[in-house]
């Protein structure tokens, strides 16, 4: 809530706090699944904070010290729907955060891998998505390619950029 309010470096300093906290209650019950999933929302409400703050390469850090911990959760129980949107979630975010650093191919490899966790029948499955996040993951790679397009100028990137737009509002206007 204090990073919502503006007041990240309160909200860090928590955070932290309750990361630290987190990773030792894990260390004392390496088999507790609750407790890694607290870690896991520590670990990604810190890096959200910090990519707030623009402090985008400690940000991935901690989104990269996320990702084992969701993709255990996932791999545990493929049915488990919060669990795949969990581990979709966080490589989208990795996948923001390298396209805010210019990371270009990193950054669509990123969204690629969230976008098959998530929807793994692809593209084609989405002619009839009327889901918001499916839109939204679909903007993100537009903002990758915008973002790339005013890096380089290069007219490839902004067409696909357009594309992207294109078919997230087309699911958004549903």
């Amino acid at each position: 809530t204090e990073s919502k309010l503006g007041n990240f470096q309160s909200a860090l300093q928590y955070l932290r706090r309750a990361v630290a906290i987190d990773e030792q209650l894990v260390k004392e019950y390496p088999d507790d699944v609750l407790h890694r999933m607290d870690l896991s929302f520590g670990l990604s409400d810190t890096g959200y904070t910090l990519r707030r703050m623009g402090k985008l390469e400690e940000a991935l850090q901690y989104y990269r010290r996320v990702l084992p911990i969701r993709r255990e959760m996932a791999e545990a129980d493929p049915k488990d729907h919060r669990a795949q949107r969990a581990h979709s979630t966080t490589w989208a975010r990795i996948g923001g955060i390298l396209g805010d650093l210019g990371r270009t191919t990193e950054a669509m490899e990123a969204l690629r891998q969230a976008f098959r966790i998530r929807w793994p029948r692809g593209l084609a499955a989405l002619d009839q998505a009327e889901d918001v996040e499916v839109a939204e993951v679909l903007a993100d790679f537009g903002d990758v390619q915008f973002q790339d397009y005013e890096r380089t100028r290069n007219a490839a990137s902004l067409r696909q950029a357009r594309i992207w737009y294109q078919r997230s509002d087309a699911i958004f206007r549903r």
